[in-house]
């Protein structure tokens, strides 16, 4: 009954959406084609929305019938348009042959008639589109009942449908791949794609912002190009083994831009699949480096107290608790010395806050210098500081450093004036001598400072 016209028609179509044409303009044609082929006034493709709402999608072209049928879709509703023959062939799920004169086609009577249209068969149009069932409609309208009539039963119009709604969902396919294409691309994340071998096949602008690679430069090589060297081999391992077991992996990861600069970036790849096989990855970039940069700065804040550059009090007492118990477990020897310099807030109310400032700034200049490496010291708040020294074998030695970080503390505060004097008392525990209990090492420190000027 259908001759291979309509299977040029189909390939056209097919090469339509290959080439990324919209999903209307392929529909157009396709019934533009259709209707051509079989010899038909008019007819025309209705998309279902929801409940019995269907909504005008495609016509095989202009004239009378397009417009009434543009001018007043169908609803949902007791009007006559209710009764729409797309309307019933959804109600019913199956063809419904109406002629112009039945009162469901009476709203478009008048541009049928002008079309030489005499009746319309309705058909649901069923297809499968990523596991749901969607059901268009499908209109042929001619000048010649009984054909349509004919056409009820004929295995030639299933097969017509069934190729309609393969194509249907192609069409819808394309149109989200379209979709996730043009947000991808417009999206402010850096993003790239790559196949199984991780091999870049696309990357959007933002990528390009953020990476100082365009598209062009990344286009068949791989991610390593961003690679610092700052996650190892069990970072990218653990990566790898998640995407290709076909999960999403999302992580923080500090990649090198294409100037040497390194930035931080929170990561998510998920891995795109064809049937059950993986096809292709997705991996999208939000820039975290500005983050990061805060938590830093606020970690550092809690680890560094801001005026004298040593540590909090909470810092101090965490990496002293843990110094003290790595001594007593490998019998080391270590020293704590507590520095207090009297009457501190009065000195500091008769200078100014912007002198206490400066001072305590000095302080912890002076401080560190007369420190090793492996020890460290805490600015305790109103003129009090405790150092740990674990580059002294003895507590005559702490001493002589505590006594050295004194006569530092004596020299001359060009910028404060310098007849400021500090008055100031030293005291010192050492370990194992004193005993080996924090608390204890630390009483036995304020002790002797209180009898030290």
């Amino acid at each position: 009954m259908f001759d291979e016209r309509l299977s040029v028609v189909f390939g056209e179509a097919y090469q339509h959406i290959v080439e990324g044409e919209s999903e209307i303009s392929v529909l157009n044609d396709l019934c533009a084609g259709i209707a051509d082929a079989l010899g038909l006034q008019f007819m025309w493709l209705e998309r279902h929305l929801s409940g019995e709402i269907m909504l005008p999608l495609a016509t095989s072209g202009s004239g009378p019938m397009d417009e009434e049928i543009h001018r007043l879709p169908p609803h949902d509703d007791d009007s006559i348009v209710g009764s729409a023959p797309s309307v019933q062939a959804l109600r019913l799920e199956d063809a419904v042959l109406m002629d112009i004169t039945d009162p469901g086609f009476s709203p478009w009577r008048k541009a049928a008639e002008a079309q030489g249209v005499a009746a319309v068969l309705a058909m649901p149009l069923p297809f499968n589109y990523q596991g749901r069932q969607q059901i268009w409609a499908v209109m042929f309208c001619d000048a010649d009942r009984n054909r349509l009539a004919a056409w009820l039963a004929a295995d030639d119009m299933q097969n017509l449908l069934k190729r309609m709604g393969r194509l249907c969902e192609a069409i819808c396919l394309q149109h989200q791949k379209q979709l996730v294409y043009s947000a991808l691309s417009a999206a402010g994340n850096a993003a790239f794609i790559t196949d199984t071998h991780g091999t870049i096949l696309w990357a959007n602008a933002a990528f390009g912002r953020l990476s100082g690679y365009d598209e062009q430069s990344v286009l068949g090589r791989n991610p390593r190009i961003l690679k610092s060297g700052k996650q190892g081999y069990r970072y990218y391992d653990r990566l790898w083994r998640t995407i290709s077991s076909g999960r999403v992996w999302s992580g923080e990861t500090i990649d090198r831009d294409s100037q040497g600069e390194l930035y931080t970036i929170r990561q998510t790849v998920s891995p795109v699949k064809t049937g059950d096989d993986i096809s292709h990855y997705i991996s999208i970039h939000d820039d975290i480096s500005d983050e990061k940069a805060m938590r830093e700065a606020r970690e550092r804040a809690r680890r560094v107290d801001e005026l004298t550059g040593l540590m909090t009090p909470a810092t101090f007492k965490d990496r002293y608790e843990h110094v003290l118990q790595a001594c007593n477990d490998s019998d080391q020897s270590m020293a704590l010395l507590l520095l207090d310099i009297h009457d501190f807030q009065t000195l500091m109310g008769s200078l100014g806050s912007d002198i206490e400032e400066l001072l305590l700034e000095t302080l912890g200049d002076r401080i560190r210098s007369g420190l090793q490496a492996e020890d460290f010291a805490a600015y305790l708040g109103g003129g009090d500081f405790s150092m740990v020294l674990r580059s002294v074998g003895s507590i005559e030695e702490a001493r002589a450093v505590g006594e050295q970080i004194l006569e530092v503390l004596d020299e001359p505060f060009p910028l404060l004036g310098d007849k400021l004097y500090l008055s100031r008392s030293l005291g010192v525990a050492f370990l194992p001598q004193d005993g080996r209990d924090a608390d204890e090492l630390m009483r036995i420190a304020d002790a002797r400072a209180g009898g030290t000027g």
